[in-house]
């Protein structure tokens, strides 16, 4: 009798032992399944899905991306451990900051340094930025900026001073703020003899005379006023050589 009631107990015992492993098991297996879900989970919202690139202009997005060593898929943590940093070799690039804009989204912000004006130098341009400093060489140019022609350049090193007379590179900075203010869409700025004697502008088909290198915030305003006025496919010559008040515009009839 005795006996039997040691067995009985021996097998509660066990059948408790058992339903505290496998409740252990089924909890252990339900952790598992919440931890690899909500992993999973992690790594889809932290999936790179959409790429944003703004503020480029000399590069483009492509170009951004592969430079700051991103792709489509990548995991948004091992993006910003290992994101480029020295952009050095990028003359053109001055700045980037990478952020995070929520699901699967990032946001590739670029600060580029402003090219004002294209030297035409040799058999390539120079990239001038807004301090008169050379960015870069060039074997083409971007629309939307200036091409500087008849201009004797000492020499011409990345990183230096463009090597001209000093008060042509004035005229120059001072041309670059004037178009912006004055909203005159310039493609080409024209020195013919190499001083501030005589000085063209053109925009397209349009030749603007402006003559010497004085009075020139009253000959860029009325200059942008002028051109305002004509239709966007005339061809012709505007004369502001005397004090910039006048004008005399003859078309081109060829």
């Amino acid at each position: 009798m005795m006996r039997e009631k040691v067995v009985a107990m021996k097998k509660r015992k066990k059948e408790k032992h058992e339903g505290y492993s496998s409740r252990f098991l089924i909890g252990l297996v339900i952790v598992t399944i919440i931890l690899v879900a909500s992993l999973y989970i992690l790594l889809e919202l932290a999936s790179i899905k959409n790429i944003v690139v703004s503020g480029n202009f000399q590069y483009t997005k492509e170009e951004i991306i592969e430079m700051v060593h991103i792709q489509k898929n990548s995991n948004v943590i091992e993006v910003f451990f290992n994101k480029e940093k020295d952009y050095s070799k990028y003359p053109y690039i001055k700045e980037v900051e990478i952020q995070y804009n929520g699901y699967n989204k990032l946001h590739i912000i670029v600060t580029e340094k402003e090219v004002i004006n294209y030297i035409r130098y040799q058999d390539q341009f120079l990239a001038l930025d807004k301090n008169g400093y050379i960015i870069a060489y060039q074997k083409k140019q971007k629309s939307g900026i200036p091409i500087v022609e008849g201009l004797y350049v000492g020499s011409a090193v990345i990183g230096n001073k463009l090597d001209i007379q000093e008060e042509v590179l004035t005229t120059l900075l001072e041309l670059h703020h004037l178009k912006s203010k004055y909203q005159v869409p310039i493609t080409h700025i024209e020195f013919p003899t190499n001083d501030l004697k005589a000085l063209n502008l053109y925009v397209n088909n349009i030749k603007i005379e402006l003559g010497e290198a004085t009075q020139l915030d009253m000959k860029m305003r009325n200059a942008g006023d002028v051109m305002k006025k004509l239709p966007s496919d005339l061809s012709g010559t505007l004369n502001l050589e005397q004090d910039g008040q006048q004008f005399i515009f003859k078309k081109n009839t060829e």
